[in-house]
């Protein structure tokens, strides 16, 4: 396997429990192993966040609202440093039309570890 096929197989878990933490309402495990102890969170319009404290108070409003999925896009890797792109597909929970956006993710690999240390985010093309 290469250096990408190993990055994508590590993140593509990461994702999917930060799927499976949202949809379970659980921001404490989701924020605890997807995001690095520092990392930033911010788009057009929407409030910067930092650090993991910050990101919580956030992802416990979110995740009471909505579920949500992901679709992979572009990845790259090089050593401990990683990005890709994801678009997220929100499903509120009231049944109401759901929404897509597009992110870029920032990664870095810590003991081992792969860990988000940051997020832009911003609307897909539709």
């Amino acid at each position: 396997m290469t250096e990408l096929n190993i990055f994508q197989d590590a993140i593509a878990a990461k994702y999917d429990a930060h799927c499976e933490a949202f949809s379970a309402g659980d921001a404490d495990r989701l924020v605890r192993e997807f995001f690095a102890e520092d990392a930033m969170w911010s788009g057009p319009g929407l409030p910067e966040r930092l650090g993991r404290a910050d990101l919580l108070t956030m992802f416990r409003g979110l995740v009471a609202g909505a579920t949500v999925s992901h679709t992979p896009g572009r990845a790259r890797v090089d050593g401990n440093r990683g990005w890709d792109f994801r678009d997220w597909h929100v499903q509120p929970r009231d049944g109401s039309s759901g929404w897509t956006f597009r992110s870029l993710f920032c990664w870095v690999r810590r003991d081992g570890e792969w860990l988000c240390d940051a997020v832009n985010c911003f609307v897909a093309d539709q």
